[in-house]
């Protein structure tokens, strides 16, 4: 849980999307920060997949290409928030709320 600590010391959150360790907000990112992800993706890979983590929620998205990528935040994140980090990455994504609806649905 280190590597994660470390971002989150720095404002920054840390998933992983098609194999690949993707960090929010990217204009938090400085050269340094950079070379330190560099220098520990293999600790961030491991963290990240053994969810060794602070609690996490997803957020279903929906790209203008038809794409649906799902996006975490830190647990307790706002909808305002899960779609400025989603809109930052992929300009024009949306929060899929059809797919919240079936998921309350199920949940009751």
């Amino acid at each position: 849980m280190a590597a994660i600590g470390y971002l989150r010391d720095h404002g920054l959150d840390a998933y992983i999307h098609d194999d690949r360790v993707m960090v929010t907000p990217a204009s938090r990112l400085t050269d340094d920060l950079r070379g330190w992800i560099r220098a520990h993706k293999r600790d961030l890979v491991a963290e990240l997949a053994a969810n060794d983590c602070p609690t996490r929620q997803w957020w279903p998205l929906r790209l203008p290409d038809g794409s649906r990528p799902r996006l975490l935040t830190p647990a307790g994140s706002t909808r305002e928030q899960a779609l400025d980090a989603a809109t930052f990455r992929w300009p024009g994504a949306t929060i899929d709320d059809d797919y919240l609806k079936v998921l309350e649905t199920d949940n009751v």
